[in-house]
């Protein structure tokens, strides 16, 4: 790292990017829902990737949605079952195709080929 570091344009551009991620985790910091997200963080780390579907994650959703998922928790609805109701919604589907789709744009208009892997 101190080889790498001793060229000035990595320097600099390590060093900038230590800026913008301590100023992202800043603004994370400062949100309403940081502890919510933490712990939902927490609970889905106890969970193997291929399960993960079942924990309920509200951070990304609409505000609409997250009011269905208030009602629900208030009728005595499960995280669980909430969570493989969203897991297979429609919605979500499209939602995260369209997120996809940005993504792809992005990398290609950077002209990046990020390689994915599969998880365990």
């Amino acid at each position: 790292m101190v080889e790498l570091l001793s060229d000035p344009v990595l320097q600099s551009l390590y060093h900038n990017s230590l800026d913008v991620h301590a100023a992202r985790l800043s603004r994370l910091q400062e949100r309403a829902d940081y502890a919510q997200a933490i712990a939902a963080l927490e609970t889905a780390h106890q969970f193997p990737y291929a399960r993960l579907n079942e924990v309920l994650f509200t951070q990304p959703l609409p505000p609409a949605a997250k009011e269905i998922v208030a009602r629900m928790q208030a009728e005595g609805q499960s995280d669980h079952a909430i969570a493989q109701m969203i897991a297979h919604s429609p919605l979500i589907a499209a939602k995260e195709a369209q997120i996809e789709a940005e993504d792809r744009a992005f990398y290609d208009e950077m002209r990046l080929n990020p390689t994915r892997t599969e998880p365990e």
